[in-house]
């Protein structure tokens, strides 16, 4: 990335009233590397308005890729004073013709979805807001979680932890029991970004233990409004599903203590999703968009 790329963002990034995690330029440095990814610039049509937003510049497969940055769930984009709606199209059209193009966007009131020759479809996070205390929050839990809670308290012991190893087994782990394969990027990018945000305060890894064994564990990282859950991994074991969900009790707890909003990021995967739900969490839309061109069409229709 051009310093003087760099500068414009970083003088951008300092002027929003907020500014999520995922637009922090150290966030950006951890989860891409320093310099891999890039600051795009937009003016908006028929307004003075500058548009920023930052993108992975990769390869994958040996195709040159815009992508999301690893771990972050959706691209901020950032202005100083957006006066009109902005559509993403406009953001979009930006952007080099590479063989692959594959981004989310949070959706909001002034960013409208693309033209057709970007597809996108819509995803969904799961949101629980600020409320006035615990009980108010656990209320909305369904009942079987709720009792499994109970349960869990009494037989896993809850430890932040530095043990980045055991966690990308758990992990792993979990990705294989939903017959998946981790991204590509996972055990490189995990560990430094879990340095970065300990070292800012900013998030910290959790596990949880049963007769002294980690079974569960989650990486959480955190803004001045929202709590993000940007990981997590059990063992295959019959206990470690409880245990996880004790873990994310316990974060959603700390969220509410910060008065932020829990965000348990997207998931397409059915159970996943149910799983998120029964916490009483609120699904809340973002756009996943995608493009090919060239080469990168015959690779889309392998994957």
């Amino acid at each position: 990335m051009l310093a003087e790329s760099r500068k414009e963002y970083e003088n951008c990034y300092l002027q929003q009233a907020y500014a999520p995690l995922y637009a922090a330029p150290w966030w950006l440095d951890a989860t891409c590397g320093a310099g891999e990814w890039h600051s795009i610039k937009v003016a908006h049509t028929g307004t003075h308005d500058e548009i920023k937003f930052p993108v992975f510049v990769t390869k994958i497969r040996g195709l040159r890729s815009i992508i999301s940055p690893p771990l972050t769930q959706w691209v901020p984009v950032m202005t100083s004073q957006l006066s009109a709606p902005l559509s993403l199209q406009e953001v979009l059209t930006a952007l080099p013709a590479y063989p692959i193009l594959d981004l989310t966007f949070k959706q909001g009131p002034d960013l409208f979805p693309p033209e057709h020759s970007f597809h996108s479809r819509v995803r969904y996070s799961y949101i629980i807001p600020p409320a006035a205390n615990a009980a108010s929050v656990r209320k909305r839990y369904n009942e079987g979680l709720r009792r499994n809670l109970k349960e869990a308290d009494t037989l896993y012991s809850l430890e932040e932890s530095d043990d980045i190893n055991t966690f990308l087994l758990l992990c792993k782990s979990s990705y294989q029991q939903r017959g998946m394969k981790e991204p590509f990027w996972f055990s490189t990018i995990l560990p430094i970004a879990l340095n970065e945000l300990k070292k800012r305060q900013l998030g910290k890894l959790q596990m949880a233990f049963e007769n002294g064994k980690a079974i569960a564990g989650i990486l959480t990282g955190w803004d001045e409004r929202v709590m993000y859950y940007l990981a997590g991994g059990r063992s295959d074991t019959a206990s470690a599903a409880s245990a996880h969900a004790l873990l994310l009790d316990h974060a959603i707890m700390e969220a509410q203590g910060g008065n932020r909003e829990f965000d348990f990021e997207g998931s397409m995967h059915p159970g996943i999703a149910n799983f998120f739900q029964s916490f009483g969490a609120t699904p809340e839309p973002y756009w996943h968009v995608q493009k090919y061109n060239g080469i990168g069409k015959i690779w889309s229709l392998f994957q």
